[in-house]
C-alpha cells in the first residue's frame, strides 16, 4: 500500500471513549485501499490528514477556526444535534460503522486537498493547542465499581463512560481484591452490602495493603444513618454515598479524585 494512502487522524476535544473507538475503525482498514491511523503527536512535523472535533468543547472549536485558515485540514465535526448544514458532520454518540464511512468518503472526496495539506508549513499546531492534553490519548482516569446489583453497574458504567472514564465493574469484593492485584485504578467505588465479605471488610483490607492503601473509596449503601457513615469511616472509606446517587453529588465525588488538574478541567468543562 503507498504511503500517501494511509490517513493520519486526530481528535480534538473527543473523549477517551471516542478515541478508542476511532483507534478500533483504525485497525480494521489495515489492507483497504484507504487506511487510516491516530496520531499520538502533532505538531507542524506531524499535522493531520482529517481531524475529528467535538463541537461541543470551545477550546477545541476556538483552536480549531484559528487553525485551519492555514491548512484547510478536512474535519468531521461531531454533535449530539445533526443540523441541515455543510461540511462532515458525525452525530455522537459514535458509531462506529458511521465513522467508517465518513472517513472513507473524505479520502475519496478531499484525495487532493490532503496531498495538498501535507506539503511543509510553517505552523505549529502544538504550540497553540496540546490536542493530546484533551482528546484522550492519554490513559483516561480509571473506575473500579463493586456492587451485586447488575443495574446500579450498568448505570454506574455508563455514567462514568459519558464522562471521558475507564470502568470495570464487578459484583463481589472477593473479585475486587482480585482485579486490584492485577490493575490500577483512580478510585473505587464500593457497595456495602455484598455476597460474600460486605463493603466494610472489603475496605479494612484495602487500606491495609501498602499497594492499595492510597485508593480513594467511595461507599456506597442504601441506608443513610449516621452509625452506618460511622463504620465506613472507621473501616477507612474517603467519602460516603447514600443510592440512589444524585447525579450533581456523584460528579462532585469524581471531580474530588481525579487524579489531575488537567483532567479535572478537561471532563468538567
Amino acid at each position: 500500500m503507498a504511503l500517501d494512502k494511509v490517513y493520519n487522524l486526530a481528535a480534538l476535544g473527543l473523549s477517551a471513549i471516542e478515541v478508542r473507538v476511532i483507534k478500533s475503525v483504525c485497525a480494521i482498514t489495515a489492507g483497504r485501499q484507504y487506511s487510516f491511523r491516530v496520531n499520538d503527536v502533532i505538531d507542524e512535523s506531524n499535522a493531520p490528514d482529517i481531524v475529528l472535533i467535538n463541537e461541543e468543547s470551545p477550546e477545541s472549536m476556538s483552536f480549531w477556526g484559528k487553525f485551519n485558515q492555514e491548512r484547510n485540514i478536512p474535519a468531521v465535526v461531531l454533535s449530539r444535534t445533526i443540523e441541515d448544514r455543510h461540511g462532515y458532520l458525525l452525530k455522537r454518540p459514535m458509531v462506529p460503522g458511521s465513522l467508517l464511512k465518513i472517513l472513507e468518503e473524505i479520502s475519496v472526496k478531499e484525495s487532493d486537498r490532503i496531498q495538498k495539506n501535507r506539503q511543509p508549513k510553517d505552523i505549529s499546531l502544538h504550540a497553540e493547542f496540546d490536542a493530546s492534553s484533551t482528546s484522550g490519548l492519554h490513559a483516561p482516569f480509571r473506575v473500579l465499581v463493586v456492587d451485586d446489583s447488575t443495574t446500579i453497574r450498568k448505570q454506574m458504567e455508563l455514567a462514568i463512560k459519558q464522562i471521558g472514564g475507564e470502568v470495570v465493574c464487578v459484583d463481589t469484593g472477593e473479585a475486587a481484591l482480585d482485579i486490584l492485584l492485577k490493575q490500577e485504578f483512580d478510585m473505587l467505588f464500593l457497595d456495602v452490602v455484598l455476597p460474600g465479605a460486605d463493603g466494610y471488610a472489603i475496605c479494612r483490607t484495602i487500606k491495609k495493603n501498602r499497594k492499595t492503601k492510597q485508593l480513594p473509596i467511595i461507599m456506597l449503601t442504601g441506608k443513610s444513618s449516621p452509625f452506618d457513615k460511622i463504620r465506613g469511616n472507621l473501616a477507612g472509606c474517603d467519602t460516603y454515598l447514600t443510592k440512589p446517587v444524585d447525579l450533581k453529588v456523584f460528579q462532585s465525588t469524581i471531580k474530588k479524585y481525579m487524579p489531575n488538574e488537567e483532567l479535572f478541567s478537561y471532563v468538567f468543562s
